[in-house]
């Protein structure tokens, strides 16, 4: 500024938006390595082109100075590519994943436990067996197979039948059981339960009864105290407190979320507060600003301050166990504190990087998992959200302790968060939460109160359990508020909604123009083009996703035979867009095939079931029922109507009639032999059973048998039809509409009775599919079919045919070359 300036002029401090923008180095660090993890797992790099392009780097920016910037991210992402590889892909020549191979084995396996057995409550056990399950890690030090004993290495994930609860970490133990590959989802859409393990280095995992896991000696190792505490905690937590107040407590204060009901799980997730439950940012961030009020108070200087700040999160996230999210929120409270500690400014978009570079070092393979992706998407929509939208406009109230500048604050940067995070939870839960936006600015100010007394809870009970009571009890009836809450906002007509998860492509053009708004100058991005830029642009690009095409073809018809186990659920996709489900149940619990078919809904983009046709009252084809049309009633798949055969009630069963509760105000049709209807093309008519049938009957000879017609194929739904109505079936088939069937669902999964050659040899099929467990036998059914294309869903997963509008026949299954063998849980 020339000296001559008026004075005035020159005492003006710069406006902060007209100031240049901070230096953000780890922006560019956390997005190379970001790089190199993604590479090597879409590319499988080996690791040896990975290593030399990082030795070529640092060689060219040692020798080269003046390309030391370009050379540098290629460095950076082979660090990251390099990192990822020995996470996700190195596995020792002892590790007992090598030793099983792909088929499950009987074995006695010998280890360590990592960590304290957790017990569960399986709700789908029969009565006659206990339903007390747990769980835990053992760490391989030997395996007793056919081959003999050989040493061994790596993590098995322990399912036992009954409790293990005089077990602890550390103790070395004898197991006997079945030993396999972790299982990884035989369904579209479902969760890959082996990529979760796998990012934790488990790659087997083994089934077997409580009473055959044999301690040999009593240890210890670093997780043993840890767990003890925790276990203590919980312990007094569910004495303080009501039951399902305790089991939102656990997950608040401990991490623990195995006693939270999916009722509840689905409650936090309609109302748009399931972030409340899992301990991440919030929490540590609002435990730091809790630590800092008492050092203030109790007069700390700002050193000590930042100082105790760091050790109360680094506690509270070793009692979290560290996970990455809590991972990022103790690395992110770490550097904030030494900012405010030598008087720095504290950048939020380049702290969030340098945080997310230490978690990709760490843990690379976390980038691929929504919990991490939602935590770093969140703290990068509050920044978002404060640059875009401007503080408190002069019509807005400030209100008496700025009370109205907060509510705005608090708005504009959940509607940053909400950007930001809303399409990734559309493409991971195919949910949206319009409540929760409204919801959350209000309810977070309570929540930060609430915590507190749970953080004081917490204390106490770890150090003067005595003196936790009257805490733990208030914490208790403000954790019975919040869930009432949860509930009511769950509950409001319109305030979540299902919709279809967005496609890959899209998530990418999203996220990597919000992520280019941000590197673009806050002055900038604050004036009328530059925000009518962002609207253009996120409305344009809405547009888009609102017009791509389906992954059907129009007038295609599609049938999938989900694997459920021994079980039955077969989603029918009508050429009209219309959709039919053909039973819900499983032997394996009803919640496995009402899971399978939410799955494959949200991967198919449906949000509506149509009608569902319950063929028979067994079990395994209903008992998914209750548990689908309760999660319609909550926010679930729609669904339009339930029809069964005019025998459905004729059992008695209790069971039975809990489905026709479940469905109380879904429209309710009875069928019975004859009934046909028309849907684009297709024609779906029901063979049997007749409106009038004998009252000794079984429940298998009441089975709704479906045909479906479309461009001359013919694909026929059996249920468990067998014996005399079987018979009798075929005979009036092939006089109305003579011999072949395109597909057919193999009777009874497939069962010997019901599958006898006389059937084959009437109904000629070309396609098989049986759905069944893994004990249905291959070889029998492959006598009885032999000019048949045969179908294991046990083998193959979920099973689907096309049909399309020429009449082509397609059939794929989604493990081509079947999935390896799962040891029974």
């Amino acid at each position: 500024m020339p000296l001559l300036a008026p004075a005035a002029a020159r005492a003006a401090p710069p406006d902060r938006f007209e100031r240049g923008e901070p230096r953000r180095p780890a922006v560019a660090i956390a997005a190379a390595l970001a790089v190199g993890v993604c590479l090597d797992r879409w590319m499988a790099l080996p690791i040896v082109w990975t290593l030399t392009s990082g030795a070529a780097g640092v060689l060219l920016a040692l020798a080269a100075p003046a390309v030391r910037r370009a050379a540098l991210p290629v460095v950076l992402a082979a660090v990251g590519a390099a990192s990822h590889h020995v996470q996700w892909r190195a596995v020792a020549a002892t590790d007992v994943s090598r030793r099983v191979g792909e088929e499950v084995i009987l074995a006695r396996l010998t280890g360590v436990l990592t960590a304290d057995p957790r017990e569960y409550e399986d709700p789908d056990r029969p009565s006659w067996e206990d339903s007390r399950r747990s769980v835990a890690e053992v760490r391989c030090e030997r395996l007793d197979g056919d081959d003999g004993p050989v040493a061994c290495s790596g993590r098995v994930r322990l399912y036992a039948a009954g409790s293990l609860g005089e077990f602890g970490a550390g103790d070395r133990v004898r197991v006997l059981g079945w030993l396999g590959p972790v299982r990884g989802p035989s369904n579209p859409g479902e969760w890959d339960r082996r990529a979760a393990l796998r990012r934790r280095g488990i790659r087997c995992e083994m089934s077997a009864d409580a009473g055959t896991v044999e301690l040999l000696s009593q240890g210890w190792n670093l997780s043993a105290p840890l767990d003890w505490l925790r276990g203590r905690c919980a312990r007094r937590i569910e004495r303080l407190m009501p039951e399902r107040a305790a089991a939102a407590a656990k997950a608040l204060l401990l991490g623990d979320r195995t006693d939270l009901t999916r009722e509840d799980r689905r409650q936090f997730m309609a109302s748009g507060t399931m972030h409340l439950l899992a301990i991440s940012g919030l929490h540590v961030g609002l435990l730091a600003t809790f630590a800092a009020g008492l050092c203030r108070l109790m007069g700390f200087g700002a050193g000590t301050t930042a100082a105790l700040c760091v050790v109360a999160v680094v506690a509270f996230a070793l009692l979290a166990e560290f996970r990455p999210p809590v991972l990022r929120a103790a690395l992110f409270v770490l550097l904030a504190a030494t900012a405010w500690a030598t008087r720095r400014t504290l950048d939020l978009f380049n702290t969030l990087c340098a945080a997310a570079a230490v978690v990709l070092l760490v843990t690379p393979a976390s980038l691929f998992e929504p919990g991490t992706q939602l935590s770093f998407v969140a703290v990068a929509g509050l920044e978002w959200g404060r640059r875009v939208f401007a503080s408190r406009p002069r019509w807005w109230p400030a209100g008496r302790l700025r009370w109205g500048e907060r509510l705005w604050d608090g708005y504009r940067l959940t509607a940053g968060i909400a950007v930001w995070t809303a399409p990734l939870v559309a493409a991971n839960f195919g949910l949206v939460s319009f409540v929760g936006y409204a919801l959350n600015v209000a309810l977070l100010p309570v929540f930060g109160a609430l915590l507190a007394v749970g953080f004081v809870t917490l204390g106490l009970l770890i150090f003067v359990p005595p003196l936790a009571t009257w805490p733990g009890v208030t914490f208790g009836v403000g954790l019975t508020a919040l869930l009432w809450i949860v509930d009511a906002a769950a509950a409001l007509p319109g305030g979540h909604a299902t919709v279809p998860p967005p496609p890959g492509w899209w998530l990418g053009g999203w996220y990597a123009g919000l992520i280019g708004s941000l590197l673009v100058p806050i002055r900038r991005i604050r004036t009328p083009a530059g925000r009518g830029a962002l609207l253009v642009g996120g409305i344009g690009w809405a547009s888009l996703l609102a017009a791509a095409p389906g992954d059907l073809p129009d007038g295609t018809l599609r049938m999938t035979a989900l694997n459920v186990g021994h079980g039955s659920a077969t989603l029918i996709e009508l050429p009209d867009g219309h959709t039919l489900l053909y039973d819900c149940g499983s032997l394996s619990g009803g919640e496995r095939a009402a899971d399978a078919v939410a799955a494959a809904l949200r991967a198919r983009g449906r949000t509506r079931i149509d009608e569902v046709v319950v063929s028979h009252a067994d079990m395994d084809h209903f008992n998914g029922l209750p548990e689908l049309l309760t999660g319609a009633a909550r926010g679930g798949a729609g669904i339009g109507g339930l029809s069964i055969g005019p025998h459905f009630l004729a059992s008695g069963q209790e069971d039975a009639q809990a489905v026709l509760e479940a469905a109380d105000g879904v429209p309710l049709a009875r069928l019975s032999r004859g009934l046909s209807r028309t849907a684009g093309g297709a024609t779906l008519t029901v063979l049997h059973p007749a409106a009038a049938l004998d009252p000794e009957a079984s429940d298998n000879d009441r089975s709704v048998v479906l045909l479906i017609e479309y461009a001359g194929r013919r694909l026929l739904l059996t249920g468990d039809v067998e014996g005399g109505p079987q018979r009798d079936l075929v005979e009036r088939y092939l006089t109305d509409h003579g011999p072949g069937v395109d597909v057919l669902l193999a009777p009874h999964h497939g069962g010997r009775r019901a599958n006898p050659p006389a059937l084959a040899e009437a109904l000629r099929p070309r396609i098989v599919v049986a759905s069944g467990a893994q004990h249905a036998d291959p070889e029998f059914l492959r006598g009885v079919y032999p000019r048949a294309a045969l179908y294991l869903t046990a083998e193959t997963g979920a099973m689907t045919i096309t049909v399309s509008p020429e009449g082509a026949l397609e059939a794929t299954p989604f493990l081509p070359k079947g999935p390896a063998a799962s040891p029974p849980r």
